[in-house]
């Protein structure tokens, strides 16, 4: 077992080398977990409310606005917007219920937050930092604990109350130390559900699918060649409906290229997460069913509930509040680290 020296060691050489890292991932969690609020406030002047009219000519609007390497990503059924997808970050667009006319292009501000957040604007370089970040986070959540918590538990109390009435370095080491206990098991959560979107997401998901029985993930049929015109957009919202009679549809996903399926997404009543119906672009041939209600476990996890908790969407505006006060005092945790170190560097050295 690591003594308390060498798990200090430890702990100071990973806040040290990643604490920056953490702490601009805490500042950009903080805005993307008021993502959906921003949003409605930032692009107010272009949201309509509503659903589309004709999916086809909202289709062939966005289209005719693609910028080189861009295509028509998403549709959103329940707003007047469609994410472009792109190898930079995506944008949204908006379009008018009625005639399917552009309207605008929404804030790239949240975007640009969401690409700092999981790459660092470095792509996937950017990548290996922000999940080296969120294993050392696994390591430092509950070696700091291991330290806070008292030798003897008749001070279990003392050690949950920050003193103030000291030197400012004593009150820095409070904030530090009984700030980080209260914030531990959250953050280590927080941490351990990020993985899912970091590059260890396949082996990640492949852990969730062994260790609750869920076996691997199933794949659509294979798109066959077929000489039927496409079906329109909304055909595949109503197939999507006969699929799944109580779900609400959400997004329709149009074909990434020639022979590529038909995805819709649609929410169960109470369900976290999107249940899923792919289809054949011309036939209308259901590929494949993921419904939250019916699939295992570890599908359940990895594709519905991971998401909305680790961005604070799971117990609505509760979950939100919860979460920033959080993400603030992890914030806070490489801020009074890092200041703690450099003033007892400094004594050593005068």
């Amino acid at each position: 077992m690591i003594n308390r020296a060498t798990l200090a060691k430890i702990h100071r050489f990973l806040g040290l080398t990643l604490g920056l890292v953490f702490a601009l991932m805490c500042c950009t969690g903080m805005i993307l977990a008021l993502e959906d609020d921003l949003v409605d406030y930032l692009d107010r002047d272009l949201k309509q409310s509503g659903t589309f009219q004709s999916l086809e000519k909202v289709y062939l609007a966005a289209s005719q606005q693609l910028q080189p390497g861009e295509r028509v990503g998403r549709i959103y059924l329940q707003t007047n917007s469609v994410r472009i997808q792109s190898k930079s970050p995506s944008r949204i667009l908006y379009f008018d219920l009625e005639d399917g006319h552009y309207l605008g292009q929404g804030t790239q501000f949240l975007n640009n937050v969401l690409y700092l957040h999981r790459q660092l604007l470095l792509g996937n370089f950017g990548r290996m930092f922000t999940m080296s970040t969120a294993l050392a986070l696994l390591f430092l959540t509950p070696s700091g604990l291991s330290m806070w918590w008292p030798r003897k538990l008749k001070n279990l109390s003392k050690n949950l109350k920050i003193k103030t009435g000291g030197s400012k370095r004593r009150l820095l080491f409070d904030i530090h130390r009984v700030g980080g206990a209260y914030v531990a098991v959250p953050l280590f959560l927080i941490a351990l559900t990020g993985l899912n979107f970091s590059l260890l997401k396949s082996p990640y998901q492949s852990a969730v699918y062994f260790l609750t029985g869920s076996g691997p993930l199933p794949k659509p049929a294979p798109v066959e060649a077929s000489h039927n015109s496409p079906i329109s957009f909304q055909q595949a919202i109503k197939i999507s409906r006969q699929a799944l009679p109580k779900a609400t549809p959400t997004e329709l996903h149009p074909p990434a290229k020639a022979g590529s399926p038909i995805v819709v997404r649609l929410l169960q009543p109470g369900a976290a997460g999107p249940s899923i119906v792919t289809m054949h672009p011309t036939t209308g041939e259901i590929l494949l069913t993921q419904d939250t209600e019916t699939m295992p476990l570890g599908h359940k996890l990895t594709r519905t509930w991971l998401y909305p908790f680790h961005s604070a969407r799971l117990f609505g505006r509760p979950h939100q509040i919860l979460w920033v006060m959080i993400v603030f005092t992890g914030l806070l945790l490489p801020l009074t680290g890092m200041r703690l170190w450099w003033t007892k560097r400094g004594k050593k050295e005068s």
